[in-house]
């Protein structure tokens, strides 16, 4: 009779059947089971709201452990082990306001007893989770269930946590004053370090500190960012805590464990961490200098709203607001970025700060297109320190809407030939945008100017002539490559019509390079020397040869590939072959 009657109104739903069984196991008495046969829910939805109206109509301490499990589950950080969850839902604060006497640990079948079938442990992982995935998808359409309020739950939770962690006077006060908790709270080593490590991220998704409407959390926050005493502060013990598992560029960033006072911590601590509201009720009674550390703990926090609140405060200057832009363009994401430059007086307020080549340069290497127009089409122009430089600067690694974004404002003119030949080496996909908007006499020059500039420039040579620039070779162009560009930038010159002359062979024997890097040009050169050189030119040749070539190597080439070249020795050249030994 069960197995039919369920087949028949499971529609396919096996989670909807295992819920009927379980349920049905309950029932002691035959005529109770043909009952809840009469009357079974029809979707799995209304299963779960019938078993969440047994778990709300429950006694207030079970609800109160039923309401914090599925808060952990839905919004928790971090997935708990068995131990380090039973002491987080044996925690909340909650239960001391509602009980006479200290409430007992949390067991793990109560857990089960309590939830129902919504929540199973999980024996391998050591965890507990919820049964299924439509057990989260059902609570978090419930409005006791915002994002909001579990963060909010999540959030009291640990800082209470904290508050008696820190076993300060008025914090003991406190708690006993607003929760009756009269002793240590359960805890775990994992409770502790969740508490230090994401109390601030559950503030922040509840809207603590950032215009949320006043409740038992905002008011454990106040206490928190405000506690101090003789025997220490709230505030203080876990910056401590934080700190002792911080290392590198977290730690040193951080000067919160030098301020001594409350005030000045909390006001760091908020701009670390992102509490608008709080910065914006305080920033005006507070002195210059720690405004500025305000402003690095707010860079180094990555909190942009913070920032803004910050750039925005009357009667702030700060003096390095440039570095403080050019940290947040290298370390934050662009949508933070944007934050700032859009809604802060950064670059229009009294005293904009001034955009220059350095930080166009440095937005171009990881933020797109969009801000960097941003950055170079501020409110005025008067803010802006650049030159046509820059286009150079940021040519090898941006990309090619941020090369063009740049070239609409500098003008075409600021494609040079060093511009072209930077892009040709290290970012060809920069090159054809260059090429097209290049002025005419860069494109006649280009390639003369990579001989000149590159001593290895045949690869950026053949990158140009791929991107249809002409190679017209010149006398002139092959002195000079004999001059300063190696074996392979002669052979490609040859290639494209170059012609091996006596000047051209003597450029490369007078050039001021070790016979390591002359041998192979030398050996080049003769190669591709048409009919050889006559009697003149070898003698000539050799003779420069011999007062200007160091060691016996290139002789012996020469002397090799240059036919009848020993006829030409004559006393004088004997002469200068000694005065240069």
């Amino acid at each position: 009779m069960i197995t039919c009657k369920l087949i028949e109104r499971a529609n396919g739903m096996f989670r909807w059947v295992s819920l009927q069984l379980e349920f049905l196991c309950g029932f002691k008495s035959e005529s109770d089971i043909r009952k809840r046969l009469e009357s079974l829910p029809d979707t799995l939805k209304d299963s779960y709201s019938e078993i969440y109206s047994e778990i709300t109509t429950s006694a207030m301490h079970e609800w109160i452990i039923g309401e914090t499990i599925f808060a952990w589950l839905l919004v928790g950080q971090k997935i708990l082990h068995t131990s380090t969850f039973l002491a987080a839902i044996s925690a909340n604060p909650m239960r001391w306001m509602h009980s006479e006497e200290p409430p007992e640990e949390v067991k793990a079948e109560e857990v089960l007893a309590i939830c129902r079938n919504l929540v199973v442990h999980d024996e391998a992982l050591d965890t507990f989770r919820f049964a299924h995935p439509s057990v989260r998808e059902f609570l978090e359409s419930l409005d006791d269930f915002t994002s909001i309020r579990c963060h909010s739950h999540l959030a009291e939770t640990c800082l209470v946590h904290l508050i008696d962690a820190s076993s300060t006077r008025n914090g003991a006060q406190f708690l006993s004053d607003n929760y009756g908790i009269h002793e240590a709270l359960p805890s775990t080593p994992g409770l502790l370090d969740y508490a230090v490590y994401r109390w601030p991220a559950h503030c922040v998704q509840s809207g603590v500190g950032n215009d949320a409407s006043r409740s038992q959390v905002t008011k454990v926050f106040d206490f928190f960012m405000s506690d101090d005493s003789e025997s220490g502060s709230s505030s203080a013990f876990w910056v401590n805590e934080y700190r002792a598992y911080s290392v590198g560029a977290v730690s040193r960033a951080l000067s919160m464990t030098s301020q001594k006072d409350t005030k000045s911590r909390s006001f760091l601590i908020a701009c670390w961490l992102g509490f608008v509201d709080y910065i914006r009720l305080r920033v005006s009674g507070i002195s210059a200098e720690l405004k500025e550390s305000g402003v690095r703990h707010a860079a180094h926090g990555k909190k942009a709203e913070s920032l803004v609140a910050l750039i925005d405060c009357d009667e702030f200057n700060i003096q390095d607001w440039q570095e403080i832009l050019k940290f947040i363009l290298r370390q934050w994401r662009t949508p933070d970025v944007c934050v700032v430059l859009m809604n802060s007086q950064l670059l229009s307020g009294k005293r904009p700060i001034r955009v220059t080549d350095e930080i166009i340069c440095i937005a171009s290497q990881r933020h797109p297109d969009y801000l960097v127009y941003r950055l170079l089409h501020p409110n005025s122009i008067d803010v802006l320190d650049i030159t046509s430089h820059v286009l150079h600067d940021i040519v090898a690694h941006a990309g090619q809407d941020i090369v063009k974004v740049v070239l609409d404002f500098c003008g075409d003119l600021a494609i040079t030939e060093k511009v072209v030949v930077k892009a040709a080496r290290s970012n060809v996909s920069n090159l054809g945008l260059l090429l097209k908007r290049a002025p005419r006499h860069v494109m006649e020059s280009v390639v003369s100017f990579s001989v000149e500039s590159t001593p290895s420039c045949a690869r950026i040579l053949r990158t140009l002539e791929q991107n249809g620039v002409p190679i017209k070779v010149t006398e002139g162009m092959m002195r000079t490559a004999a001059k300063g560009c190696d074996a392979e930038t002669m052979a490609f010159l040859l290639s494209r019509g170059g012609c091996v002359t006596e000047e051209i062979v003597i450029s490369a024997i007078q050039c001021h390079r070790g016979p390591d890097e002359v041998l192979p040009v030398l050996e080049v050169l003769i190669a591709n020397w048409s009919g050889g050189p006559n009697e003149t030119e070898r003698e000539k040749v050799l003779e420069t040869s011999v007062t200007r070539l160091r060691g016996t190597e290139p002789l012996n080439l020469l002397f090799q590939k240059v036919p009848n070249l020993a006829r030409n020795i004559t006393p004088s050249i004997i002469e200068a072959a000694v005065q240069n030994e």
